[in-house]
């Protein structure tokens, strides 16, 4: 699937087009080459990417608030944009086909998930058949349309592998553009001030690389099914017939949903707009604060790891620390929520995440000596009473706290 489109670099050395920190983040991304010195194929690092997406789900949003008449005009005068029926992408398989059924069907209702992730999912399965390479360009658009799949009220598991997949396609060869890219700079071709931006450049891809593949695949193996439909949580009859029952699996579904949405940072509003609604269906229930502390500690950690490897724009130390604290506070206010000593099941994974949390934060992260002995000495007491079937879990989690108080 990797491609060989123009290159990246002149053999002069020179680097084609503008450079994006020129342009205006709320104009998106330039349909132009990507380039390996200024992170503008990293998705989301740099805020264009969430530009790109705002600028796209807005035209989405125009599009279904057009009256019906207007619309019938429309359509009849195929004006809807390429990228809002997601048109598009079809030249990739074919520079003639203008529509298919996903297309027609997008027209009417843009923000249908399953058919604009059924239309991605078809794209990719055909040009592969066809052994059509796949330009980086290409790629990008059939992974921001695989974001906007789950960008509005609906996720399914499908929306979110075929998200999953296209991320890791796009990652893999911008990573192999970035290593030639790189491997030219060894050879001398570049002034030293580009040097350093496309090594950078590399290691950002290594970083969001590995920060999704770390989480993902873990999460992937616990879901049998999953569907998110915002409406729904916010509708949710608690009278109907067998209402806890379908309440606890519209949980499980928001738990998959928000654990997987929550490692793609353009996806980390709509997370926490599910999170919003898990609270506000049952504020008594734990999985609302825990979510809510799920994204924010993942945003912690991947600025952590951004700033580890280099990455240090204005600000990043202080919003990871902020993210930190958020964190801890959402995952305190989901255990108070939690009847009883009981870890089990959701409660099991609650206090585990909490733990890992506080152990990595006391371990890695600057912080006044008392401010982590006082969050250890917490996570110490909820343990020494916790009971639960993963109790030799539970005295391994209460060693690696004791053991790192030593040496505060």
């Amino acid at each position: 699937m990797a491609s060989t489109d123009s290159k990246l670099v002149s053999t002069t050395g020179k680097i084609k087009v503008e450079f994006i920190t020129d342009r205006d983040p709320a104009l998106g991304l330039p349909n132009t080459e990507i380039r390996v010195d200024d992170l503008s194929g990293v998705p989301g690092l740099l805020p264009h990417w969430k530009g790109e997406l705002l600028k796209r789900k807005k035209e989405i949003s125009e599009t279904m608030n057009i009256s019906f008449a207007k619309k019938a005009t429309r359509l009849f005068s195929n004006t809807t944009l390429p990228t809002v029926n997601g048109s598009e992408l079809l030249s990739i398989i074919d520079p003639n086909l203008k529509s298919n059924n996903s297309t027609k069907a997008l027209n009417s209702k843009p923000n249908d998930c399953n058919e604009r992730t059924h239309l991605v999912a078809y794209v990719l399965k055909r040009s592969v058949s066809r052994g059509r390479e796949i330009s980086l360009l290409q790629m990008r658009s059939l992974l921001l349309h695989a974001f906007l799949a789950n960008s509005f009220e609906e996720r399914t598991l499908p929306s979110l592998l075929t998200l999953y997949q296209i991320y890791n396609s796009y990652m893999e060869q911008l990573g192999a553009r970035n290593e030639n890219a790189v491997n030219e700079a060894l050879k001398g071709k570049f002034p030293k001030e580009i040097e350093k931006k496309i090594h950078l450049n590399k290691k950002m891809v290594m970083v969001y690389k590995i920060y999704v593949g770390r989480r993902v695949p873990k999460i992937l193996p616990q879901i049998k099914q999953l569907h998110v439909d915002n409406n729904e949580l916010k509708n949710f009859d608690t009278s109907q017939e067998n209402a806890e029952e379908k309440k606890n699996l519209m949980l499980r579904s928001a738990y998959f949903a928000v654990g997987i949405m929550r490692c793609f940072p353009l996806l980390r509003k709509e997370a926490m707009d599910i999170a919003d609604l898990v609270s506000k269906l049952d504020d008594s229930h734990p999985l609302g604060s825990f979510l809510k502390g799920h994204i924010i500690a993942a945003s912690g950690e991947l600025k952590f790891d951004l700033e580890r490897a280099g990455y240090k724009p204005k600000g990043i130390k202080e919003s990871m620390i902020s993210d930190i604290k958020s964190a801890l506070e959402n995952y305190g206010q989901s255990l108070s929520l939690i009847q009883g000593s009981r870890y089990d099941g959701l409660n099991y994974n609650i206090l585990a995440e909490y733990i890992s949390f506080i152990i990595f934060v006391c371990r890695f992260i600057p912080a006044p000596r008392e401010w982590k002995k006082s969050n250890l000495e917490k996570a110490r007491n909820t343990l020494s009473t916790a009971q639960s079937k993963n109790l030799p879990k539970l005295v391994k989690m209460q060693n690696n706290v004791e053991s790192l108080m030593g040496t505060i």
